[in-house]
């Protein structure tokens, strides 16, 4: 081959731009394990409120019964929200849409999961109001028949996620403080006298 023939990139030994992969690294990492780890524990706490059902003297009993029930759709809508975005996040990580997008998303994803996490922390704190509420009508009213140990358990499930969602912003947080960092150290020119 000449020098003026241009060589293609399955002949150099690249794959094209537009072939299509998985990126396998994202979901081995802390990274990809933080965020299925975030999937399994909302779920885990919104299956145990949604499942919570009693009967006691033929009446059923279940999250919608219970005094606030407003504070725990709060806590199930934060569930539910947590778990859509970490598969969504897990999706286009997985999938390289990241790559091809002009986003800083250490920066993006740091103030997400903050806001998320102070807002799940909210939704665990008024689920937990609600519970205590119902187990004070029910040592008062059906004298203690009615178990909330699973209702316990689901808010337990809701801090642990939320801790492991401020555990993300952290962690993108301090990676967006060292990028910055290095793009700051490496675009200063050294003042060279040139004069001299």
């Amino acid at each position: 081959m000449s020098e003026t023939t241009p060589i293609r990139s399955e002949e150099a030994g690249h794959t094209p731009s537009n072939t299509f992969k998985f990126n396998t690294d994202y979901v081995k990492s802390v990274d990809g394990g933080l965020t299925l780890a975030q999937m399994v524990t909302s779920v885990l706490a919104f299956a145990l409120v949604f499942g919570w059902n009693q009967t006691l003297n033929g009446s059923l009993y279940n999250y919608s019964s219970l005094p606030n029930v407003s504070w725990m759709r709060f806590f199930l809508f934060m569930s539910v929200f947590t778990f859509l975005y970490s598969t969504f996040i897990t999706t286009i990580k997985t999938l390289r849409v990241t790559e091809r997008m002009q986003i800083d998303w250490n920066a993006t994803e740091g103030m997400i999961c903050g806001v998320i996490t102070l807002l799940y922390l909210v939704a665990d704190g008024l689920a937990a109001g609600s519970i205590a509420l119902a187990q004070q009508s029910n040592v008062k009213n059906y004298k203690g028949k009615l178990n909330f140990s699973q209702l316990q358990a689901a808010v337990a499930f809701g801090f642990l996620t939320a801790f492991l969602v401020a555990a993300q912003a952290i962690m993108d947080g301090h990676r967006f403080y060292q990028d910055r960092k290095f793009r700051q150290q490496y675009t200063e020119t050294p003042q060279n006298d040139v004069n001299e």
